[in-house]
């Protein structure tokens, strides 16, 4: 079996074992280590950290797409247990075989610079329309407080119809555990304007800061007045927001990284792609 074999054998079975499907680099290696001494230790963390997972860079000259890592050394299947006909991404032809021989003896090498060409592919790959609202259905920060649920999702802030900024939420989530970062807590964090939040920061830079008087700035510099609070009223009086919760934070980041490269019509104007 190949190395590639052994991890994915070794995730069904902490599946079935410990009935969840999310677990740590270190327990993954064990795991595989006490069933073969086939492979080094080094071996097995370079194929689940490099190979395997799909939000890996693809430095590698054979990269599959088997698990997600959905937090800081946290993996997870991402289909299952492939079938025997699952393909292999080559980095030289940056397409996929269906066998790893295949890779091996590709003799055929993209010519030029291959980021371009991934821009070019991922340009040309169809886009699944976003079900996050655009503007003008959205909620009011004026509104605030709003209903809004603990969980993972995206979400989009608007000055009128011009898109501003978008944010994910919940990279650290669980059902058991929600903690404070997701959508609720991240969209309470900017209509409140937080001092520990950095979004009230860009929005004084980029809208508020130039639309001050001289006095204004001298109760900045007294301390009188914070400038999250110069913040925290234009945020209640001229911005919106829509968002659309997730199952999970990578779906969120995911999307949040189509919304900066303009899957909703136009970029984000403080954070684009």
């Amino acid at each position: 079996m190949t190395c590639r074999d052994e991890v994915i054998d070794a995730m069904v079975r902490l599946e079935k074992r410990h009935g969840k499907s999310v677990f740590q680099l270190g327990l993954i290696v064990k795991e595989v280590l006490s069933y073969t001494s086939q492979y080094e230790e080094s071996t097995i963390r370079t194929h689940i950290t490099a190979h395997m997972c799909a939000q890996a860079p693809v430095n590698a000259a054979v990269v599959t797409d088997d698990l997600d890592r959905v937090g800081r050394g946290l993996y997870k299947l991402r289909y299952g247990k492939p079938k025997a006909k699952s393909k292999f991404f080559c980095n030289r032809c940056l397409k996929p075989h269906t066998t790893y021989e295949d890779v091996l003896n590709c003799t055929n090498p993209v010519r030029g610079n291959k980021k371009a060409y991934r821009r070019q592919i991922r340009r040309k790959a169809k886009k699944i329309p976003l079900p996050i609202p655009p503007n003008p259905n959205v909620y009011h920060f004026s509104d605030w407080p709003i209903e809004i649920p603990a969980l993972p999702g995206v979400y989009a802030i608007w000055k009128g119809k011009t898109l501003i900024y978008v944010g994910e939420a919940g990279r650290n989530w669980t059902e058991k555990k929600p903690g404070s970062g997701h959508l609720k807590g991240r969209l309470s964090d900017h209509a409140r304007a937080q001092r520990a939040d950095v979004f009230p920061t860009y929005v004084f830079e980029r809208f508020v800061g130039r639309t001050l008087q001289d006095s204004d700035w001298k109760l900045i510099e007294s301390g009188e007045k914070h400038m999250n609070e110069y913040a925290r009223d234009f945020i209640r009086s001229e911005l919106s927001f829509s968002y659309l919760p997730t199952s999970d934070w990578t779906t969120a980041k995911s999307m949040e990284s189509d919304i900066q490269r303009g899957a909703l019509g136009q970029r984000p104007i403080i954070n684009p792609a």
